[in-house]
């Protein structure tokens, strides 16, 4: 499954440049955005410097970015802890959510709130801050919700990003199975 990347330009003020984004409500949304440069990512207006994000590949599982199971054939269960997740999700695609300013990547906190980290190897995910990976799993009328590796492996359930909702509130990386319809240029 490869991911949506359409080439919209959000309207921005003359002094910054066009970014890509990845905005809740199916892309008209609030966008997530490195907070004063980082490392906090909280949810802002669309059309500003600090919220240039896209997804990029990361091929951790066998040299595939896809995740894999047992269960449909392949060699191995990737890559999450709980097998029936891989079950549920093979063939999804496996991203990180790089800060285009910067190239760090969007991770946790214990507390599940977003910030910027390191980004993974991409042939590995070695290296790479906690809750960097995620899955993306296409909802029909909605977008793509986020699938989060890092805490659904904590749990051993789906948990999934999550817009703050408001201006200013935090990204929400450890949302127990409900999500925020994800979409805009960089997804």
């Amino acid at each position: 499954m490869a991911a949506l990347l359409l080439p919209f330009l959000a309207a921005a003020p003359a002094a910054h440049a066009a970014t890509y984004e990845i905005c809740g409500n199916n892309g008209s949304g609030y966008c997530m955005n490195a907070w004063n440069g980082g490392p906090g990512v909280k949810m802002y207006y669309g059309g500003y410097t600090n919220d240039d994000f896209y997804t990029h590949y990361v091929y951790m599982c066998s040299g595939s970015d896809l995740v894999q199971s047992t269960a449909h054939g392949e060699a191995t269960n990737c890559p999450f802890s709980n097998s029936i997740l891989d079950k549920n999700f093979y063939n999804h695609t496996i991203v990180e959510i790089v800060d285009g300013n910067n190239g760090q990547c969007i991770g946790t906190t214990s507390s599940g709130y977003g910030y910027l980290g390191a980004c993974g190897n991409a042939t590995t995910g070695s290296g790479a801050v906690d809750g960097a990976f995620d899955v993306l799993d296409f909802q029909s009328g909605c977008g793509y919700a986020l699938l989060n590796r890092y805490w659904s492996n904590y749990y051993s359930s789906q948990y999934y990003l999550k817009s703050g909702g408001n201006p200013g509130t935090y990204l929400y990386l450890n949302g127990q199975d409900a999500w925020t319809c994800w979409n805009g240029s960089g997804i």
